[in-house]
């Protein structure tokens, strides 16, 4: 079965007959299929659910309502079908949940939610209308890992427990158990473990690992996706590893966000525009963006807030019902706009940084009130503005200011007061035709350097591979580029003839960049690898320089490092 998970390439997964019979032994039981029951057959054939909808209901008598485009791309059109045919049993993505209601699948009995993670708003309006079964796993461990009933009422739907025969683990950073109620990543083992990606070594060995807790040879999915154990044996689903995003310093769940914004909306995703590094959140709801802004600013810390709203009818579902991200509209063609009343700038002070917040956020127009955070502003930003601020008026704001003070009319108090008077001495640039003393950071190199020759304790190695058609010359003129950008790679640390230390900057050269091929050797990536322990244990010469070294190691023909 191929799957390409969040991103990245689709990888064929090696799935046994000895998981696919113990997941159809597990769920088969938890579903509550039987015989000449109808299963609805929602999930196309290139989705791994459409495994589980075939032989949960084939083994146990049932038949199969088959779904085609014209109703997995209508909510309308699937309900009739559910309807008409006598659906009994139906797996559903919660996106295609939210547009849907308990009512429109008359004689359903049971409905399981998988695929994405499923939020309390939208469980409880189900699980008082039919019994719903939360299910989660991968493809690598056989379609499901756990599954559980979810209770009228729960906030938090869980996870469920492990099927029959799965082991799941809660493991930390260091492969150990953590504690009841502490998140940790979510690691499976069990028949339903896969035997690898066909044709990538290097993935399975990567997300396919021993199994520390059993110790006995025996081996785990690595999932990826973050969960904690409840004191009552259930699963919590929390989110994904790579889930997590940086917004002005702090580390964000968007799961937890998109989780409180289904209070209030019918469906809600939430994103980050890479460009300006904020969030955004695509709405489904009748709620007004400014009181969603309020009723989330309630919940949420500030970092937590998305800086763009973005209402839409509907999310785009591709065609298995899961949110078609890549089809999400740009954050760029909804810009973010002040909330109430534009009040434009009464002073010179307040017109000049109204005109820098709005080159540095990239909007038309700022007032005196509007809050720079809102209108899509972060930390990054906020240092730009305390530098244009800082050439623009001589005087010194520290960043901390702007986040005290996050409107025009604020900062332009802060700015008049002189904050604190300080005014920024210039920057210059300084000639390198003479001795250049060191930095502290260079003094402390320096001075260890003296106390303790051939040092290998700073040397900091980073093998890169590389794999297709290498255009050599390229890479060494990109290495050249490198060089020639940033200065500390070319930079000496000598002495005078009193000891004195001082710094020297050379020229911009073309850097070495030798040539080992390897690819003879028995095992060309054993012997990279013993190239690379040798090499980062030699010392580098501090007043010789330079400060950078590369290699170029072939292996093959098309695979170098």
């Amino acid at each position: 079965m191929f799957t390409s998970g969040s991103t990245g390439r689709p990888k064929g997964v090696q799935v046994t007959h000895r998981g696919l019979a113990n997941l159809v032994a597990a769920q088969g039981e938890l579903f509550g299929v039987r015989a000449g029951g109808a299963v609805l057959q929602f999930a196309s054939f290139g989705f791994d659910a459409s495994v589980s909808e075939i032989w949960v209901a084939l083994a146990g008598g049932g038949r199969l309502v088959m779904a085609g485009e014209e109703h997995r791309g209508d909510p309308v059109a699937l309900a009739a079908l559910v309807r008409d045919s006598g659906v009994e049993v139906a797996t559903l993505p919660p996106s295609l949940l939210a547009v849907l209601e308990p009512g429109q699948l008359a004689g359903l009995r049971t409905l399981v939610s998988a695929g994405e993670r499923l939020d309390g708003g939208l469980a409880g309006r189900w699980s008082q209308r039919v019994r719903l079964v939360n299910a989660y796993g991968p493809t690598e461990v056989t379609v499901c890992a756990s599954a559980g009933v979810v209770g009228v009422g729960e906030v938090w739907p869980p996870i469920g427990r492990p099927l029959a025969g799965c082991r799941v683990y809660v493991l930390d950073a260091a492969m150990r158990e953590v504690p009841v109620g502490v998140s940790g990543e979510l690691f499976v083992g069990g028949p339903g473990v896969a035997r690898g990606y066909a044709g990538r070594p290097e993935l399975t060995a990567e997300r396919f690992v021993a199994d520390p807790v059993a110790g006995d040879g025996s081996r785990l999915y690595r999932s990826g996706d973050v969960g904690r154990w409840r004191a009552d044996g259930v699963l919590d689903f929390v989110g994904r590893v790579d889930a997590q995003v940086k917004v002005r310093g702090f580390r964000v769940e968007l799961g937890e966000v998109e989780a409180v914004l289904r209070e209030f909306v019918a469906d809600a995703v939430v994103v980050v525009d890479e460009v300006q590094q904020r969030l955004v959140a695509y709405v489904v709801g009748s709620v007004t963006v400014e009181r969603l802004q309020e009723r989330v600013r309630e919940r949420l810390p500030e970092f937590m807030v998305p800086a763009v709203f973005v209402e839409l009818t509907a999310l785009p579902l591709n065609a298995n019902g899961k949110v078609e991200r890549s089809a999400l509209p740009a954050p760029d063609s909804a810009r973010p706009e002040a909330t109430g009343e534009f009040v434009a700038p009464r002073t010179p002070a307040e017109e000049l940084l109204s005109g820098i917040w709005a080159d540095v956020l990239g909007v038309e127009r700022v007032g005196v009130h509007d809050n720079f955070f809102d209108l899509g502003g972060h930390s990054l930003l906020a240092t730009r503005v305390a530098s244009r601020v800082r050439t623009v008026f001589g005087v010194e704001v520290p960043v901390a200011a702007l986040f005290d003070t996050p409107t025009v009319a604020g900062l332009a108090r802060v700015v008049e007061a002189g904050a604190p008077g300080v005014v920024a001495p210039p920057i210059v640039p300084v000639g390198r035709d003479r001795a250049l003393p060191l930095s502290f950071a260079q003094q402390r190199l320096w001075f260890l350097a003296q106390l303790e020759p051939d040092s290998i304790e700073y040397n900091t190695p980073m093998p890169i591979r590389m794999t297709g058609e290498l255009d050599v010359w390229a890479l060494t003129s990109a290495l050249a580029g490198l060089v020639a950008r940033h200065e500390v790679l070319r930079t000496r640390l000598v002495a005078d003839a009193d000891g004195t230390p001082f710094q020297v900057i050379d020229p911009p050269a073309q850097p070495a960049l030798p040539l080992i091929d390897l690819s003879a050797e028995d095992d060309p990536a054993a012997a990279a690898r013993a190239w690379l322990d040798a090499d980062a244990a030699v010392p580098f010469d501090l007043a010789a320089g330079p400060m950078l070294r590369a290699t170029l190691l072939r292996l093959g023909r098309r695979e170098h490092v």
